[in-house]
């Protein structure tokens, strides 16, 4: 029996090197999942176990390698679950049956920049999960759970709007919903084999952002009720502009889709108080407020935001827990001279 022995760390490998991906499924699972390569079901990771692969590119960030297979088609596997040789008795000439969305991201033709494409040119979304995923950090588009990403791998989108700040383009679906992507994340042609129609059971908070119609400050009074936006993008933004805090993306997100009474209007900054359902408070920006939104994407109010942010009974203005810097930090020391009247 041929004693399977690690490669390394990707300081210790080299391009067009061959390794052996390990047969210990529960080893290559737990490198998976801390390489964050995306959702795979346990039979279609398992279907890399033994095989051996040439090493095409190495990424020292997450510990990974790009291997390409017998088969020409490559895969990123965690560089710690990858072995010298594994036993005769073990090994697989290729990947059989692996889905084609994870083992097939290369050779794709990228959008190279923002300036290569207009409005209303069709792209696709990359297949590349991995490829999706970074690029999607980069362009600070807010959190989605793996399983919602990866659907729109291998999308066609119409492009909408092109945004040149942090270079993302809006697509529209077949379905006709639209989401921002990072443009470096899209693809001038895909192979028929590998393309979607649209997106499948994505979050609706995440792909239904349109078409909404937004408040201005004239248009609003105390007591009335309004909505913040679904699109989270548009959210973000007119939060940094108000100059309103540091807040997660997590906890920022939770605002998306809820209503709220407007309890006091801030013509400074162009900002509302909204009043929850929950009976707590919170400045949000009028342009990130609609008048309405569809039934099925509105939440009651929001989930789990850090208390320093929503929680009126902390807040003595805009700044929550900063605003109490105006409060007395010293300590009142009771004078021993007499009180004198005058």
């Amino acid at each position: 029996m041929v004693l399977e022995t690690p490669v390394g760390c990707c300081d210790d490998v080299k391009n067009n090197q061959t390794v052996f991906v390990t047969t210990d499924f529960a080893k290559l699972k737990k490198e998976w999942a801390e390489a964050e390569l995306g959702p795979i079901t346990d039979d279609d990771l398992r279907n890399y176990c033994g095989c051996p692969g040439k090493i095409k590119e190495i990424e020292d960030d997450d510990e990974t390698v790009m291997l390409e297979w017998l088969t020409k088609d490559t895969q990123w596997i965690p560089i710690a679950a990858c072995v010298n040789e594994v036993d005769p008795s073990k090994k697989k000439a290729a990947p059989f049956q692996v889905c084609e969305m994870v083992n097939e991201p290369q050779p794709l033709n990228y959008v190279t920049s923002i300036e290569a494409v207009k409005t209303n040119q069709t792209v696709y979304v990359t297949t590349d999960f991995k490829k999706l995923k970074k690029e999607w950090a980069a362009a600070e588009l807010g959190p989605i759970s793996d399983e919602d990403l990866k659907n729109y791998c291998a999308c066609p989108g119409k492009i909408k709007e092109v945004e040149d700040d942090d270079d993302t383009v809006m697509l529209e679906w077949l379905t006709m919903d639209t989401q921002w992507i990072p443009v470096l994340a899209c693809v001038l042609d895909l192979e028929e084999k590998l393309r979607k129609d649209a997106p499948f059971q994505v979050c609706e908070m995440v792909n239904e952002a349109q078409p909404l119609e937004y408040y201005t400050l004239e248009e609003v009074k105390v007591n009335d009720q309004v909505w913040v936006t679904t699109d989270f993008k548009k959210l973000r933004k007119e939060w940094a502009v108000a100059e309103l805090g540091s807040i997660t993306d997590a906890d920022l997100e939770t605002y998306c889709a809820c209503p709220g009474k407007i309890k006091e209007i801030e013509e400074d900054d162009d900002t509302v108080m909204l009043e929850w359902l929950t009976m707590d408070t919170q400045w949000i920006p009028i342009a990130a407020c609609v008048k309405e939104i569809e039934e099925k994407l509105r939440r009651d109010a929001p989930f789990q935001v850090c208390e320093i942010v929503n929680e009126k009974a902390e807040e003595a203005g805009k700044g929550g827990a900063e605003s109490k810097a105006d409060a007395p930090t010293h300590e009142l020391i009771e004078s021993d001279l007499p009180v004198v009247e005058v």
